[in-house]
């Protein structure tokens, strides 16, 4: 039977090769935990990766989604203030528009006002006219037609021509057989359509008749003479005045005519408001230009600054 001593080394050999082999089996179990956590962690840092580009992802759509609800919102603001404005221009259309018609209204009002009073001043100064030529000498009257009448003299007149007392009797002449200048002094309104004959100088003839047919006239036109100038001054003011307004508004509507603004430069007037106001002081003018006139020739008749002023163009 062996002995136990004599084999220690064997003992000790086979504890040796046993904690080897345990060793062994220890370090290849720690080794695959080793390699499983590895590959885990690498599996972990793939998935994280895929998940902060798709954070990325998510983080841009959201940038873009905000950027395009904020240009929205702006749009939108813009839209807000364009119908804003667009309603303010029109109220102040409106209004403009209102205004004009409140103008327009008053000056059409201004205008009938003045033309009725111009017409009943014009009546007046005919009936005037008609009532001072009652018992006038005419001298030797000569009509259009050929007629003549010796030692003539006025004793009727209507808007229709005049009726004379002369050396053979009476007559009725109509205004149509007399002179261009007889319709000066009687203030009758001339048709457009009439057309004066050519008499050669008989209307000059009878002018000269009429302020050399009576030597009493005479002296008393010349005793009236002083009178006379105050009326000639204020027809030769009227005259120029609405000369003077006339231009005015033809300047202002060539000036309207090449702006590009709807004001007058340096004044808060548009051009249609400025034209108006012209319009109706040139209307003022045109009435006291026409009893200017009218009170001139009724006092003298053949005046010369009547014959200057005849046809004024501004009329």
């Amino acid at each position: 039977m062996p002995d136990v001593h004599n084999h220690d080394g064997l003992l000790a050999f086979l504890l040796g090769m046993i904690l080897l082999v345990l060793a062994g089996v220890g370090l290849t179990l720690v080794a695959d935990r080793v390699s499983s956590a590895s590959k885990a962690r690498s599996e972990i840092r793939f998935q994280i990766g895929q998940q902060e580009e798709e954070i990325r992802q998510l983080k841009l759509a959201l940038k873009l989604k905000r950027s395009q609800l904020g240009g929205s919102q702006t749009s939108q603001e813009e839209h807000n203030e364009r119908g804003k404005l667009i309603e303010l221009s029109q109220s102040a259309v409106r209004s403009r528009h209102e205004d004009l018609s409140l103008l327009r209204t008053s000056l059409e009002s201004t205008i009938s006002r003045l033309d009725k009073s111009f017409e009943d001043y014009r009546i007046e100064a005919r009936e005037l006219a008609w009532g001072r030529a009652m018992g006038d000498s005419l001298g030797t009257l000569t009509t259009t037609d050929g007629r003549t009448f010796q030692e003539a003299f006025v004793v009727g007149v209507n808007d229709k021509g005049i009726s004379i007392r002369h050396s053979n009797g009476t007559s009725s002449i109509p205004a149509t057989a007399l002179a261009e200048a007889y319709w000066d002094i009687f203030q009758w309104e001339r048709p457009e359509s009439m057309h004066w004959p050519q008499a050669g100088n008989s209307a000059v003839s009878q002018n000269a008749s009429l302020g050399s047919s009576d030597t009493s006239n005479q002296a008393a036109a010349l005793e009236d003479e002083k009178d006379i100038a105050p009326l000639r001054t204020a027809f030769r003011r009227a005259g120029e005045n609405a000369t003077r307004l006339a231009k005015e508004l033809r300047r202002i509507s060539a000036m309207e005519a090449d702006s590009t603004s709807s004001s007058v430069p340096g004044s808060l007037d548009t051009w249609l408001e400025r034209k108006a106001q012209l319009s109706n002081e040139l209307a003022n003018a045109k009435m006291q230009y026409a009893k200017a006139r009218a009170n001139l020739m009724i006092r003298s008749p053949d005046d010369p600054l009547l014959r200057r002023w005849h046809m004024p163009w501004f009329f």
